[in-house]
């Protein structure tokens, strides 16, 4: 088990989602994980600290943003990404995403540790 987190959640469609993700990102580097009623963070939970957040944002392929792909190029670079995290951390609209729904399902899929913001 690593100490990678994939950050996850709405892109298309929300002009504010680089702010968005880079927030989530701050957040995972931090350490400050308390799911809703308050529990122990993260690292506490599962004895990891140092947290490495994966920001899809800033994926590439072949050097170049994932903007300039396709949408499903784009899936198919952030499943492989997702792959080697231990973590997902699953942003609060990530179920008015058709990308984010597919990486909650490969989470699952793979027995990644999910976290709910």
């Amino acid at each position: 088990m690593n100490n990678k987190v994939f950050v996850s959640g709405k892109i298309t469609g929300d002009p504010s989602y680089p702010f968005k993700f880079e927030a989530a990102c701050a957040a995972v580097a931090r350490e400050q994980f308390f799911d809703r009623h308050g529990n122990p963070s993260l690292a506490e939970r599962y004895g990891h600290f140092g947290f490495v957040p994966v920001n899809p944002c800033t994926l590439t392929i072949s050097g170049k943003p994932l903007s300039a792909y396709p949408w499903w190029m784009c899936m198919v670079r952030t499943l492989w990404a997702l792959l080697w995290c231990s973590y997902v951390y699953m942003l609060h609209d990530w179920k008015d995403s058709r990308g984010a729904r597919w990486e909650h399902r490969a989470a699952k899929l793979l027995h990644k540790h999910i976290i709910y913001q």
